[in-house]
């Protein structure tokens, strides 16, 4: 790291560590630099092994639909240790008061492909199902302007598919306020078949069609060793003589043939181009006194907080029940928990033989961060002990906080990033990447994290 670098990467998550690599790979000669804030690269994937236990403190797969994820594992070494889920369990629960309905076959996304199991379905009541089979006949909007996720799927599907169907599965992947949630930002898709098709069912049914039939491969795929393996193995590759850890940035100055990287230990990192890998809040913080305008739309993308409660039960503790892969507790059912994940029946290799990983997940209330582990513990005690009968005491606890770590596309998002980018314009070398922008999947993150790499590397 002595003299002046090519491109300092701030921000060692996925994003982060696949631009390194990518680097490595389309521009070999490149000095790079790149600076984490913690000990360890890998942001918020991180997995723990304990007592037999293949812990995850955030996400426990990805994508396999979307090809940046897969290709980077591959990349890695990963290929011959790819899973994805247990098929002979594969079942999926809501809670409808109180109770769980199996979640309906054939949805795409977060609505109905076909809609025979829907109508079998218990989880929605005679009148819901028939509302969303008017979707058929409601006309499409002619307003161009964005929408919320909420306002979309009401008007499309009605009010009671909504909260007990289509916001559970939403809450699951974006963590936030449907009423808030950009529909431009999160599904574009929905609305484009709502244009084209004048239905959504409608253009989900055409799609279909033209897919192959038979068994598709999981859409869910993870490592066998955890999801700490994915960015554990892309940080050996980049190499530690490149990776800068327990340091963070504080400010960027631009000054003659690039830019300094002033860190939090005082110290200058002199380089021609930045890439910026890190939240939107924390990009903000440090380009505040290069562009105040610029730091003002970064900080106004809003973050939600969430925890996961992992417990492990010991062998013949817990009585065998079909419990699938889990369930999802919509907000009309009320309470702190926001769904129950039955890690070491969704995967194997979680769990001692005849043991059982239970992994529950908390709404963000904005106390989490000031919450006891106690206080976080208790509710999701009392939610496998009320619904699913588990009494038994747990072997294992592990609690983790994830403070700010899900960025909400809020209505309006897709103009706030073209506004960021359009600014960033002015700052020539300087880009950004991450969950913030255009996606917040690993695979978005990390086709972001190559995409700014593949700029940098163009600029210099």
């Amino acid at each position: 790291m002595d003299g002046v670098q090519d491109i300092i990467i701030v921000g060692g998550g996925i994003a982060g560590l696949a631009a390194a690599l990518h680097l490595q790979y389309c521009a070999p000669d490149l000095r790079i630099t790149l600076v984490e804030r913690d000990s360890r690269p890998g942001g918020w994937i991180r997995t723990e092994q304990v007592q037999g236990f293949t812990v995850e403190a955030g996400p426990d797969s990805f994508l396999s639909t979307k090809p940046a994820g897969v290709a980077l594992a591959h990349q890695a070494g990963l290929d011959g240790c790819l899973e994805g889920v247990n098929e002979e369990t594969r079942r999926t629960f809501i809670m409808r008061d109180g109770w769980l309905h199996p979640l309906p076959e054939g949805l795409s996304g977060l609505v109905p492909a076909r809609l025979e199991p829907l109508f079998r379905s218990t989880l929605l009541s005679l009148g819901g199902r028939a509302r969303v089979a008017a979707e058929l006949v409601i006309r499409a909007r002619s307003a161009d302007e964005d929408e919320s996720l909420g306002e979309f799927m009401r008007r499309r599907f009605g009010s009671e598919a909504y909260e007990r169907l289509i916001e559970p599965l939403m809450s699951g992947i974006y963590g936030g306020n449907g009423d808030s949630l950009s529909l431009q930002a999160t599904f574009p898709q929905l609305r484009r078949l709502e244009i084209v098709h004048g239905s959504v069912l409608r253009g989900m049914k055409r799609s279909s069609r033209e897919k192959a039939n038979g068994p598709r491969p999981s859409p869910f795929i993870t490592p066998t060793q955890g999801m700490g393996a994915l960015p554990e193995a892309v940080a050996r590759l980049v190499g530690p003589t490149r990776i800068l850890t327990g340091r963070s940035a504080q400010a960027l100055e631009s000054v003659a043939g690039g830019y300094n990287v002033r860190l939090d230990d005082g110290r200058l990192l002199r380089c021609r181009s930045v890439i910026l890998a890190t939240p939107a809040f924390v990009t903000a913080g440090v380009l505040s006194s290069l562009d105040p305008e610029l730091a003002e739309l970064l900080a106004g993308i809003p973050y939600g907080s969430t925890a996961t409660v992992s417990f492990g039960f010991a062998p013949g503790t817990v009585r065998e029940k079909s419990l699938g892969h889990g369930y999802l507790i919509p907000c009309r059912e009320g309470g702190p928990v926001m769904a129950i994940t039955f890690s070491s029946r969704k995967f194997r290799h979680r769990a001692p033989d005849g043991a059982l990983l239970v992994r529950g997940f908390i709404r963000d209330s904005g106390s989490i961060q000031s919450a006891s582990d106690e206080d976080l513990i208790r509710p999701v005690r009392e939610e496998l002990r009320s619904t699913v009968g588990i009494g038994a005491e747990p072997v294992m606890t592990r609690v983790f906080r994830l403070i700010r770590s899900m960025p909400h596309y809020t209505v309006g998002h897709a103009r706030r990033v073209d506004a960021i980018e359009t600014k960033l314009r002015s700052h020539r070398g300087v880009f950004v990447a991450g969950a913030a922008y255009r996606g917040v999947g690993i695979p978005d993150c990390i086709a972001s994290g190559q995409r700014a790499a593949e700029a940098a590397a163009s600029y210099l």
